[in-house]
């Protein structure tokens, strides 16, 4: 591509005084700088004022760099088609090479519809009208195909686009009065679901669960109580006659009463709660 561009530049008149020139050589300067968008505002603007074959061809060359291949085949094809163009006959055979890569990522779409001036549309952007003066060249890829027609039903597909094939398409389009009426929906009738059954109520929420929680809360509250008092005896014991054995035996049943006291009162705490917020009373 950098070789063509180059052929492109040095293939241009040397002491071309023009505005185009100076455009067409100020866009050239881009392409070989990899500035391909800038190239392309250059050419596009010497096309705009000049309408040649010349920038044409250089848009078509800066749409193919830029992988725009609809663009850059529809305005290198248009260039080459020119006739009595000095700058064209010279590059013609670099040009066609490029137009060979370029037809490479471009499919040929032919459309055809039973109502003449039917618009067609390619991804909701209009591209003429029925009968096309020539085949559509789209990139290769899915587009939406849309054929419209006043006093017609639009109608539309999504078509995939086979570079270097030709796709036919044909569109039958409906008048609006004619349209077939929609049948209206037939009549839905839904049963009510049957209520699904209660779940079978937790053995939690019973009743006899808080009951039988609060007993043993009790139980242990009265092994606490006997607990408590037969570790009084055992330091009554211990004062009367201090000595190590009886010093390890009073140590020994007050760890025993602080454990059941602790077991009480975690048994009472979760059994008030069972009671306040779990019972179904």
């Amino acid at each position: 591509m950098t070789a063509l561009v180059v052929l492109v530049m040095l293939a241009a008149p040397a002491a071309e005084p023009s505005s185009e020139a100076e455009l067409i050589r100020r866009g050239v300067a881009e392409r070989e700088q990899g500035r391909d968008q800038m190239a392309l505002e250059l050419f596009r603007q010497a096309f705009d004022r000049y309408h040649t074959p010349r920038s044409q061809a250089q848009m078509g060359l800066a749409y193919q760099a830029l992988g725009r291949w609809g663009e850059a085949d529809e305005n290198l094809s248009s260039a080459l088609a020119a006739t009595g163009d000095s700058w064209i006959s010279n590059n013609r055979k670099a040009l066609e090479q490029a137009l060979a890569v370029i037809g490479q990522h471009v499919g040929t779409v032919e459309v055809q519809s039973n109502v003449p001036g039917t618009e067609i549309l390619i991804d909701g952007r209009l591209v003429g009208e029925l009968p096309l003066r020539r085949p559509l060249r789209l990139p290769g890829g899915p587009v939406m195909l849309q054929a419209r027609a006043e006093g017609y039903m639009t109608s539309q597909r999504p078509i995939t686009v086979m570079p270097g094939q030709m796709t036919r398409e044909s569109f039958t389009l409906l008048p609006v009065s004619k349209a077939p009426a929609a049948a209206p929906p037939p009549p839905v009738y839904v049963e009510a679901p049957a209520p699904p059954p209660e779940p079978a109520p937790s053995p939690l929420r019973s009743k006899w669960t808080f009951i039988g929680a609060a007993a043993a809360t009790a139980v242990a509250g009265g092994l606490a109580l006997w607990s408590g008092l037969d570790t009084l005896s055992a330091r009554d014991r211990y004062v009367a006659d201090p000595t190590a054995e009886r010093y390890h035996d009073g140590v020994s049943r007050e760890k025993r009463t602080n454990w059941l006291i602790g077991g009480t009162a975690v048994l009472g705490a979760a059994t008030l709660g069972l009671g306040l917020f779990v019972t179904r009373w």
